[in-house]
């Protein structure tokens, strides 16, 4: 089945948008996301 990413696709692709900047590696470290999981389950 060509065209389908396998478990390692997906590792390298994390891996190259790692190397770029990923912009939500930035923003996690900014912004607390737990806080945002908690709100979001008690509404």
């Amino acid at each position: 089945m060509t065209g389908q990413p396998g478990l390692l696709d997906v590792d390298e692709r994390y891996a190259a948008l790692s190397a770029a900047g990923d912009p939500l590696e930035r923003l996690s470290s900014v912004v607390d996301f737990e806080i945002l999981v908690i709100s979001l389950v008690v509404v």
